[in-house]
């Protein structure tokens, strides 16, 4: 299962797969060149979504940590269009 929620206007979506574990896993896939990154929060050990993404490649999402709280993240820096 794997679910896009946020796409800009240089070609990035962001969103989640899910594994054979039921946890979400973060994913952008760059339809430029057509690769695919999986984007794991530190500390997600029950999972990571990504669910938004700027034309400035600031990605914005959720990861679930070991005690089953949930946190915002905001990623940004990172080389999404290589």
């Amino acid at each position: 299962n794997t679910q896009f929620l946020g796409v800009n206007d240089n070609g990035i979506a962001v969103g989640f797969y899910t594994d054979a574990q039921n946890i979400p896993h973060g994913v952008v896939y760059n339809s430029v060149n057509g690769s695919y990154t999986i984007a794991n929060a530190p500390g997600g050990v029950n999972g990571t979504t990504l669910n938004g993404i700027n034309d400035k490649n600031q990605v914005v999402g959720f990861y679930t940590d070991g005690g089953t709280n949930t946190h915002g993240i905001l990623v940004t820096g990172a080389p999404l269009t290589q």
